[in-house]
């Protein structure tokens, strides 16, 4: 059953056995003086650092007393903390010289199953182990090894699948553009460079192809072999029942529930993990991985508050060093971000990493920033599962690590080893650990069994030839510094908005910014007779460093007598303003119905003009759906007027096209009156034509045959008292065809010769353009 090496392992160690009970048993201690001393002085020697000095004691002493087992012990503790394998196997020496002579003594057996841990005989080891655990059921050494090694096998076996014996692994040719599979078909990876894994136009599709293919067709077909699911549910079972057994016999073993947590992680039990989480922070408060580990499981379960304050409390408790390592963005950055981030100060790091997490933030409207918390909860979960304990390797500064925290979790994760065996793996296990993300793939490999997964090197033994995925990663983050998808747990829809400038008080602008909801979007529930949908709304205001200006969240419910009808498009009118001095701004506006989770969201630059000088100036133009003078109060009255705006700037032929605007600093001429121009044309906006229709055109012009007219324009004339004039027009658009308009409103100061102009663009359509707007909440 267990092959070839493990009948000789028994044998082996069952001869042991019968020798060392048929002998006459031999003191473990010696009653050799000089022996005793050099021994104390190898203990002290050890305690102190001085390994040669102790190993030469010990050495020394068994020539004086050859049966001193308790030295050989010490001798072969002392070998296996060595990483040389020719010196290991002098530790197993040692402790079977030491079984001869005491073949009962518990810690020569345990340290000698050890041995063969250290050694990478994880069989071997496993074995001893079961077979002291029957002895010493209640041992918790014992039951901590073992259900470790079990974990090991559990991770060497899930999802974890045999390459087929019966075909050739494929090959690249020379010319590195061409993939031969198997079957002696190529596919050609037009202008792609397999050795960088980036096209020329910067995507990576094709490499993700041909190596997701052919994993993809051995998976499906007949010679792709065994998967080890059923060994990886095996070793589930036994590691599960271990470190149970283990708790029961010490309640607090923080070990114990630790790698229960994992099993359960793994097992997509997050109630189960987020318990044993807290078992351990229970014992141990000050317990920062705990902290950190539970913050992961918290997120996890969408519990966004929690999670944040786990964070924050194990990022108390780390040093300086591991909170550096925490919060450090150098996984993530494009390179001429990460060079200037290196150079900075804690406090310019601080300033940068708060600035980048918010522009990062893919919703506002929660408190917390989501991307911060998954990149938390991706060194969190890098530290759970990629670190080598043994090798001092946090989770974080592995290349699992490293692209687990830049690009996050694969879309698919298969381990692939190159042998198969009929009754189930034998020998070591030489992996390749395939990730695969949607545009592009990244192979690991663990050529020694060390449980540390680094880059296939691309070399002539890797499964994968010629692809170094050192410089994979190394080419790959200059088109992709990181990635992150966040699930807004709705639909997310798209919606119209623009924005507007007018002078504010003391030299200040104000901006107007207009948006309008598509009722389509929304979700519409019954409530008394009536039906309401309930929407959060948020409008978010920054300077250029991302830091607030005016953070404006509400919910809101939109009424309607019948169910709105899905097949005609209704869009909500909204409005939001603020005032704030010229410079450049930032913006965003989101919208998410609060039965649906749909959402749309907008990001927006924008440069606030200045209306403090004295010369001319324009505001910006309003494109409304209708003016009118003030009747009541609604979000939409300023001015004087109560000005409905058009946000998706779409008319219908044939009605009017309302405009508001106003002027500033108009130079008063004798007798105190202004005296000046008002001009507006609307051009259609074309696409470029072919020389041959313009060529048409232009014979058709010399025949006098009109074609449609190009442009429509005004020019008025005013003349008042006031500097100031507040205006709008009604525009009727005299055009029968659909399209994109352009709008120029030209004011002409005929008192100071000076002159402004405002553009717009404006869309005529042939579809009926719906808006709905509130007067209040019941309307």
């Amino acid at each position: 059953l267990f092959g070839f090496f493990g009948m000789k392992f028994f044998l082996t160690f069952f001869a042991i056995l019968f020798f060392c009970f048929t002998i006459s048993v031999l003191p473990q201690h010696s009653e050799n003086k000089a022996a005793v001393e050099l021994y104390k002085k190898a203990e002290k020697y050890y305690e102190e650092g001085e390994i040669k000095k102790a190993i030469e004691a010990l050495k020394s002493l068994l020539k004086l007393d050859n049966n001193f087992s308790d030295a050989r012990n010490k001798l072969a503790e002392i070998y296996m903390d060595h990483e040389s394998a020719v010196v290991r196997l002098k530790a197993e020496r040692e402790l079977k010289k030491a079984l001869l002579n005491a073949p009962e003594n518990f810690e020569y057996r345990f340290n000698l199953a050890k041995t063969y841990l250290k050694r990478g005989f994880t069989y071997n080891a496993r074995k001893y182990f079961e077979f002291l655990t029957n002895e010493y059921p209640k041992n918790t050494e014992i039951l901590l090894n073992i259900g470790n090694i079990y974990i090991s096998d559990l991770e060497k076996y899930k999802d974890s699948y045999a390459m087929g014996p019966y075909r050739m692994a494929p090959f690249y040719d020379n010319n590195l553009y061409s993939y031969i599979s198997e079957y002696g078909m190529e596919r050609e990876f037009t202008e792609f460079d397999i050795i960088s894994g980036i096209t020329l136009d910067g995507t990576i599709p094709s490499m993700s192809y041909g190596i997701k293919e052919l994993i993809e067709d051995r998976i499906s077909s007949n010679t792709m072999g065994i998967s080890f699911a059923k060994w990886a549910n095996e070793d589930y079972k036994k590691a599960v029942n271990t470190f149970n057994k283990l708790i029961n016999i010490e309640p607090e073993h923080r070990d114990a529930h630790f790698k229960l947590s994992i099993l359960a992680y793994d097992n997509h039990d997050l109630d189960g993990f987020i318990y044993h989480q807290r078992k351990i922070i229970e014992n141990n408060p000050n317990d920062k991985n705990a902290h950190l580990f539970l913050g992961l499981g918290l997120h996890e379960m969408n519990r966004s508050n929690d999670d944040y304050d786990e964070f924050n409390l194990a990022r108390r408790l780390m040093n300086d060093d591991e909170r550096e390592v925490f919060e450090s963005l150098e996984y993530i950055l494009p390179e001429d971000e990460k060079e200037e981030y290196e150079q900075m100060g804690e406090t310019e790091r601080e300033k940068f990493a708060n600035k980048y997490w918010k522009s990062k933030d893919p919703l506002f409207l929660t408190e917390i920033s989501e991307r911060m918390l998954e990149h938390y909860c991706r060194v969190a979960y890098s530290n759970l599962k990629f670190g080598v304990p043994k090798m001092e390797i946090d989770g974080w500064e592995s290349d699992r690590g490293r692209i687990y925290v830049r690009y996050g979790k694969p879309d698919y994760e298969i381990k692939i080893r190159p042998e198969l065996e009929l009754n189930g793996p034998k020998g070591g296990f030489n992996f390749s650990l395939v990730w695969y993300y949607p545009k592009y793939t990244f192979v690991f490999a663990d050529p020694y069994s060390t449980g540390e997964f680094r880059f296939s090197d691309g070399s002539s033994g890797s499964r994968f030839p010629r692809i170094a995925f050192q410089q994979v990663e190394e080419d790959l983050k200059k088109v992709y510094p990181e990635n992150y998808d966040h699930d807004y747990g709705g639909e997310l829809f798209a919606f119209n908005h623009y924005t507007a400038g007018f002078r504010g008080e003391n030299g200040n602008t104000q901006m107007e910014v207009y948006y309008a909801v598509p009722q389509n979007c929304l979700r519409y529930n019954p409530r008394k007779g009536r039906f309401v949908a309930e929407v959060k709304e948020g409008f978010f205001f920054f300077d250029d460093e991302w830091n607030d200006m005016k953070r404006d969240i509400t919910v809101n419910e939109f009424y309607s007598d019948d169910y709105p009808d899905s097949t005609r498009l209704f869009h909500i009118v909204r409005q939001n303003n603020i005032e704030v001095e010229p410079g450049d701004y930032l913006f965003a506006i989101e919208i998410q119905d609060q039965s649906s989770k749909n959402i749309g969201r907008k990001r927006d630059k924008i440069s606030v003009e200045s209306f403090k000088s004295d010369s001319l100036k324009l505001s910006d133009i309003i494109l409304a759906v209708t003016i009118d003078s003030i009747s009541k109060e609604s979000e939409f009255t300023s001015r004087g007027f109560e000005i409905i705006p058009n946000p998706s700037r779409h008319y219908l032929m044939g009605e009017p096209l309302y405009i508001y605007y106003e002027i500033y600093n108009l130079k008063l001429g004798p007798p105190g009156l202004t005296n000046y121009t008002v001009e507006y044309k609307i051009n259609r906006l074309k696409k470029k034509r072919s020389a041959f229709i313009r060529l048409f055109s232009g014979i058709g012009r010399l025949l006098g045959i009109e074609g449609k007219k190009e442009e429509i324009s005004t020019l008025y004339s005013f003349s008042d008292v006031n500097p100031v004039e507040k205006q709008y027009l009604t525009i009727n658009m005299e055009t029968d065809e659909p399209g994109l308009y352009h709008l120029s409103l030209s004011v002409n100061d005929l008192n100071s010769g000076q002159k402004v102009s405002k553009e717009r663009t404006v869309f005529i359509t042939n579809n009926v353009v719906n808006y709905i707007y509130y007067r209040d909440s019941q309307n």
